[in-house]
């Protein structure tokens, strides 16, 4: 009756526990069960990983050295476009020279690598780029710098034996046999000119060939070189290449030597004032010789209907100067005779 009555108490207990959510305080150990968590409506319950973090990505070359660029062709233009079209494109470059007579100085002969070629920016592009050949074998200068000018004292040496190189602007045959060249210098060429040059040659040097001097005429456009002495010409301001001894035709490549005659053919002093020369004259259709020469003078031809006479080295503004002493026969209409004793320029 006893274990009857200690197993109902026991069941008793039991169901009084159950219902106030207690556990019940037994002497069996049992290994706790494992239930999953409750879900949260609307949050999510991180997985977990499942595989390592991924390496970071090999470095790449930068863009600027992989970058590839078509190389322009420079071969033509001149220097300063060719390497501005390179440096434009991304690339490096490195410049030579090389003698030549076929290609107009400070213009690319050749590029290596060729143009079209597709090459990385930092490629290095290598130009040669045309000098003169100036000087040919024998090539020498007179002993005297002025060989067959008149009156030589009117011009000033700046060099002798000098190389002008340029582009042919102006032809001018001149009254007096003469023919004015003005001649555009080429890149390097412009410090042989001066603000008398620039204001009254077309921004071109002044070369004058002289009557009997065997030199062909160049023409206008011709791309020359002349080989002469470097001068101021005093009476008006400006610099010539006055006289020459050679001219080089760069277009064809051939080279004429011809010293001008000397004595020269025209000479101011002369009362006939014959033939051409190696004046300056005015510069601009200005000279001496002919038929039409004043009658009030004589000594030196001064020619009617060219304009004023001055005396060369004077203060007069021309255009057109005298160089010799003359005789006043008639009325002194250019005002050459300052003290009226008759000779005009003393």
């Amino acid at each position: 009756m006893n274990r009857f009555r200690n197993a109902a108490v026991l069941v008793f207990v039991l169901a009084v526990a159950c219902r106030q959510g207690l556990p019940p305080d037994t002497s069996i150990s049992e290994s706790p069960v494992r239930t999953p968590p409750l879900e949260t409506p609307g949050a999510e319950t991180p997985s977990p990983p499942t595989s390592l973090p991924p390496s970071p990505e090999p470095a790449t070359p930068s863009a600027s050295t992989e970058q590839k660029v078509t190389i322009p062709d420079v071969v033509g233009l001149t220097r300063l476009a060719a390497t501005s079209d390179l440096e434009r494109a991304g690339l490096t470059f490195a410049v030579r020279t090389e003698a030549t007579d076929e290609v107009k100085p400070g213009r690319v002969i050749s590029q290596a690598p060729r143009a079209g070629r597709r090459v990385r920016a930092t490629r290095r592009i290598d130009l040669s780029v045309a000098k003169p050949r100036l000087v040919s074998a024998g090539m020498r200068c007179p002993s005297d710098p002025l060989l067959g000018i008149y009156h030589p004292d009117r011009l000033q040496v700046l060099q002798e034996c000098v190389w002008f190189l340029g582009t042919v602007v102006e032809v001018r045959p001149e009254d007096d046999g003469d023919h004015h060249i003005d001649i555009a210098p080429d890149g390097g060429f412009e410090h042989f000119l001066n603000a008398g040059d620039r204001e009254h040659q077309d921004g071109g040097l002044l070369v004058e060939i002289v009557e009997g001097q065997a030199l062909p005429i160049p023409e206008l456009g011709e791309h020359i070189s002349v080989f002469g002495t470097s001068v101021y010409d005093r009476t008006h301001g400006w610099n010539e290449i006055h006289p020459i001894w050679a001219i080089k035709y760069l277009d064809s490549g051939n080279v004429v030597r011809e010293l001008p005659p000397d004595p020269p053919l025209y000479n101011p002093d002369e009362t006939d004032g014959g033939g051409g020369g190696s004046g300056s004259g005015s510069g601009r259709g200005g000279g001496g010789g002919g038929s039409n020469c004043d009658p009030n003078y004589t000594g030196a031809c001064l020619k009617d209907g060219i304009g004023d006479y001055d005396c060369g080295g004077g203060s007069g503004n021309g255009p057109n100067y005298v160089y010799a002493t003359v005789h006043v026969v008639g009325e002194d209409v250019f005002g050459l005779d300052s003290d009226g004793n008759g000779l005009g320029c003393e």
